[in-house]
């Protein structure tokens, strides 16, 4: 992975949590590549990664698919792990 990949993929985390948060809703992709100055298959494109490293979550059923975990919704996670012996 080169730096300005990584960047990239930075960026694109924090426009989906950051639209997210001023309108109440998950952005779209094309939304998020707008925000960035991206094209859309690139945004797609790190949004995929990002969902194989567990960092956002993707509904393939929904237009607004892509969610950002809460830490709230990760905190009950672990603690659901810890009563299943993992």
């Amino acid at each position: 992975m080169t730096p300005d990949r990584g960047e990239t993929r930075h960026r694109v985390e924090r426009t989906l949590r950051r639209l997210t948060v001023e309108t109440g809703n998950p952005p779209t992709v094309r939304e998020i590549a707008a925000a960035l100055g991206r094209s859309a298959s690139t945004v797609a494109y790190h949004l995929r990664i990002l969902e194989e490293r567990g960092i956002v979550r993707h509904d393939p059923h929904r237009s607004r698919s892509y969610r950002c975990p809460s830490p709230r919704s990760v905190d009950g996670f672990v603690k659901r792990l810890g009563t299943v012996g993992l």
